[in-house]
């Protein structure tokens, strides 16, 4: 096998090339995960496919024009409001509350275990060792 003839510093060195390809790997994850990437790659996939999303989206009108208008209709009802006359609300008629935590109540102290039975059978109990008795000595 190859590995058996290679010295110390050939693994050593091979290792820091695999730390080193993982840690820019990790960077890599990092990227694409973080929240810039992940808009990146969005507006980047609307770029590429923005025409067949419209085109999608607009088919899908065209066959459900029912669904499409209630929905339309719930989002004008969304942003214009159902109620008319009323006044926007606002924070102030809103107040935040005040977070107090409930109070710690202490807890019971734990009832006192029962006997347990011993389990030994009968022959090999000895009725007058006590508590007291040390079998070390």
């Amino acid at each position: 096998m190859p590995n058996e003839t290679r010295s110390t510093s050939e693994i050593e060195h091979a290792i820091e090339e695999n730390r080193a390809a993982l840690t820019a790997d990790l960077e890599i994850l990092q990227e694409k995960l973080s929240l810039d990437g992940i808009i990146r790659q969005a507006t980047g996939q609307l770029r590429e496919h923005g025409g067949e999303i419209a085109n999608s989206f607009s088919a899908g009108l065209r066959e459900n024009p029912m669904a499409a208008t209630m929905i339309a209709v719930g989002i004008g009802w969304m942003i214009f409001g159902g109620r008319k006359g009323a006044p926007a609300s606002t924070s102030a008629d809103h107040p935040v509350p005040e977070f107090r935590p409930a109070p710690i109540e202490p807890r019971p102290a734990p009832a006192a275990a029962a006997p347990r039975p011993d389990p030994s059978p009968e022959w090999a109990r000895d009725d007058n060792w006590g508590a007291n008795d040390d079998w070390r000595h």
